[in-house]
């Protein structure tokens, strides 16, 4: 019974309009004559405010149990309470919902929430948009501004995100800054996954999926859980998941890539040690074993204008970076037509290959989080106390051809720890939340780029540690340390002016301090051949005061809120977020140790929205509008191969709406739509222009439509769904290369379920991606050698789910 918390915004097909006042004259004209329809409702005691009087109850939702429109309960705010009735841009799903939905990882959940984007980089690295808000880079070691958090534990590593979903009591997607009561890192917006918990009586399910990828490989995949009591004031859970996948490619030249052994498993236990105290204990595990990394597809590039890189026709020559000719900056043609610096063209299929190396891909994951609740008669203590352990080995081809050309590897081992203690209350007039947050993160990483280019550019190797006369092959290699130290104090506030209109205030104070210690060598000369550049790089504490910093921030909430009755709820208000400054961590020379720190960035966010309840509880439409402004946005780019991260300002406008309505028994319909218009000011080009860009992954108008019928069927229950995701265009990089456009794409999902009588079995089939359309989800532009590697989202997918549950 989930309740998708959605944003409204002008019925425009692209919101062009001039500033924040436009802005929010454009929400009050699309949100506030809707309200009318409904302003005979009466108040009732669903009202968001703690309150006094006579009040009539809400409507009656006569929505089907299961469906869309009906409520959930969300903790958005650290407290519990109804998704329609809090006040932020939120969308939440309940667990059943997840599953007839089809959701089994977090990539699945951008389908179904309005300017969402969730895309797996590899197997190792996802990258959360939300509202154009993301980090593109690839690397181990740097947070995202888009906080994830499970069970009340922040997931501080990007290599953690992409693991299995299984047996969840809900998901949540908060819109916007979220860092007053959340923080860390909260600059875009969280996503909240919890996970099922011990119940009072005897549970247990469990399901098996098998299917196949359009181009002949398959996978299975297991679920399952049981729990109960298992003692006076005693619970348990123990849930698991596999997945083993043969991934969606074909490799003309050797074993494929990206295949998937995946073992998760989470034990929880859950002790009453009081009538008003609870303890839970969670520990959970994911596992890779076995796999291999995914596949860069590449296309022969040149480099163009403003020495960025653009698409090779098949009959066209490109040029590309001299390396011969360095440290001087010159260009060469390809070597023929549609090709490669190597010769090699890529054909049309992006999942049929030819890889000389498919990767490895070999990971473990651990975490314990404890969580104690008392309740002091009114005043609720809530501590959460985690620990993570993560241990990474990933490598892939990055050339994404037949030759040697140039293979990336990384690797990690990363330690977590973090605490919380907050406080809860409320009282006729106030509900406020406050506490204390500390965070310990200790990193250390290891990059490798093996180039073989002799062959291609016609030098030998003088170094003394080459053969002589051997051709140019190199191997460089960056081994570094991150430690992070974090406290932050903070406190958020409900005040009720009237039963009807309330006041929301919050502010946390957040310290970090940071040390990085990054060493590079090259191993076998290449760089002091070429540029003449050292051997070896060093950059840390004693060798420079900019490798030990430390950063103080302050995000804050004001909000003014109203609720004219219990179905209807307006709010407008302005949040800040900020997300830490760090180092990049480069591979390829030439390394420059001024570039490697940046700044923090700030996020100021203005919103307005509204969400309305009508049709007797069957229907809910949700909206809002935002103005987005950043301060030393943090830009991602590859200049000449040299990962980069430069502090630019950046501004962001958009909104969304979304409704949901359950017309008749059996039918759920849901339509969201989400505009966004991104300016990212002078960024640094290649050749040392500056230019205006839009955001990374920040498409001006995304789509999505869901339909499901279910009905009586052979005495169970079989029901038919559609799900349609329409992405409008937008570049994959902060420079908006030629090479890195995706133009406009539409996928479409089906599915049918039949639930047998007694509703203990029950089996599904699907198609995903129907129309096996062709979509690239990232890009990276490296047209200095000739080429663009490009990631593609899954092609037509099927399966069949059986499950049973108790």
């Amino acid at each position: 019974m989930a309740d998708q918390i959605t944003d409204t915004v002008c019925p425009r097909r692209r919101l062009r309009i001039g500033g924040l006042h436009q802005l929010l004259l454009c929400s009050a004209m699309a949100i506030f004559p809707a309200s009318g329809a409904f302003a005979q409702a009466t108040p009732g005691p669903d009202a968001p405010a703690p309150q006094t009087g006579t009040t009539a109850a809400p409507q009656t939702s006569e929505a089907d149990e299961d469906s869309l429109t009906g409520d959930i309960i969300v903790t958005a705010n650290r407290r519990n309470e109804s998704a329609q009735r809090t006040a932020l841009s939120i969308t939440a799903f309940n667990g059943d919902q997840l599953t007839r939905l089809g959701v089994t990882n977090a990539s699945d959940i951008a389908k179904i929430t309005p300017a969402v984007s969730i895309y797996q980089i590899h197997p190792s690295v996802t990258n959360i948009n939300i509202r154009g808000v993301s980090q593109n880079y690839f690397a181990d070691h740097l947070e995202a501004p888009i906080a994830v958090y499970v069970d009340d534990a922040y997931i501080g590593s990007t290599s953690a995100i992409g693991v299995r979903s299984y047996d969840l009591e809900r998901v949540e997607v908060l819109r916007g800054p979220q860092g007053t009561l959340f923080g860390r890192n909260a600059t875009g917006g969280l996503i909240q996954y919890v996970s099922k918990g011990p119940t009072e009586t005897l549970s247990a399910y469990f399901q098996v999926t098998g299917g196949g990828y359009e181009y002949g490989n398959g996978f299975v995949q297991t679920e399952g859980a049981i729990g109960g009591p298992i003692a006076n004031g005693v619970r348990a859970r123990f849930s698991f998941a596999t997945n083993n996948d043969e991934g969606p490619w074909h490799n003309g030249v050797g074993a494929n890539p990206g295949n998937t052994n995946e073992y998760a498993a989470r034990l929880q236990f859950e002790f009453d040690l009081g009538p008003k105290t609870t303890l839970k204990l969670i520990g959970s595990t994911d596992l890779n074993r076995d796999s291999r990394g995914a596949a860069y597809t590449t296309q022969a590039a040149g480099v163009g204008p403003n020495q960025l890189g653009f698409p090779l026709a098949p009959n066209q020559i490109g040029t590309y970076v001299n390396l011969a000719a360095l440290p001087t900056l010159a260009f060469i043609n390809s070597p023929c037509a549609g090709c490669d610096l190597t010769g090699y063209r890529q054909g049309s299929n992006p999942f049929r290959i030819n890889l000389s190396n498919p990767g490895e891909f070999d990971r473990s994951i651990y975490s314990i989080t404890g969580k104690l609740t008392h309740d002091f008669d009114g005043v609720t203590l809530t501590g959460v106390s985690n620990y993570q352990n993560i241990k990474k080995i990933f490598s892939l081809d990055s050339d994404g051809g037949p030759s040697h050309l140039f293979d990336y590897g990384t690797e990690m081992k990363y330690d977590q720890f973090s605490q919380e203690l907050r406080l809860n209350g409320s009282s006729s007039k106030l509900k406020w939340v406050t506490g204390a947050y500390y965070l310990d993160m200790n990193g250390r990483y290891g990059v490798d780029g093996l180039f073989d280019l002799g062959p291609y550019i016609g030098l030998t190797c003088t170094a003394p540690a080459c053969t002589a006369g051997s051709p140019v092959t190199d191997a460089f290699r960056a081994d570094y340390t991150l430690k992070v130290h974090s406290w932050s104090v903070f406190g958020q506030a409900d005040y009720y002016v009237t039963p009807e209109f309330y006041v929301t205030a919050g502010l946390r104070y957040t310290h970090d301090r940071k040390k990085f210690d990054y060493r590079w060598r090259d191993q076998l000369g290449f760089q002091t051949v070429l540029t003449g550049g050292p051997a070896n790089v060093v950059y840390n504490p004693s060798t420079d005061p900019t490798a030990d910093r430390s950063f103080n921030n302050v995000s804050a909430k004001a909000q003014l809120n109203y609720a004219p009755d219990a179905n209807t709820l307006f709010y407008a208000g302005y949040t800040r977020g900020h997300k830490g400054g760090n180092w990049s961590g480069p591979i390829f020379p030439p390394i420059d140790v001024s570039s490697l720190p940046h700044r923090q960035e700030v996020l100021t966010s203005y919103e307005a929205g509204a969400k309305i309840r009508f049709l007797d509880g069957r229907a809910t439409l949700n909206g809002s509008v935002f103005y987005y402004d950043y301060k030393d946005y943090q830009a991602f780019a590859i200049v000449n191969l040299v990962q980069k991260i430069f502090n630019v300002d950046a501004t962001n406008y958009g909104g969304e709406v979304e409704f949901k309505v359950n017309p008749t028994r059996g039918l759920d319909l849901a339509v969201s739509a989400a505009v966004s218009h991104s300016k990212v000011k002078d960024v640094p080009l290649p050749d040392g222009a500056l230019a205006d860009r839009e955001l990374p992954n920040a498409p001006g108008l995304s789509l999505t439509g869901f339909a499901r019928y279910s009905f009586d069927a052979l005495g169970g229950k079989l029901a038919g769904q559609a799900n349609v995701n329409y992405v409008g265009s937008h570049y994959l990089t902060a420079l908006n290369e030629p090479t890195n456009f995706q133009k406009a794409y539409t996928t479409v999902d089906l599915r049918v379920d039949y639930t047998f009588p007694g509703d203990r079995w029950n089996v599904a089939a699907f198609v995903r991606n129907v129309n096996n359309e062709k979509y690239r989800i990232w890009g990276l532009d490296v047209s200095a050698l000739s080429y663009a590697a490009s990631i593609y989202g899954q092609p037509r997918t099927f399966g069949v789910t059986l499950g049973w549950k108790y």
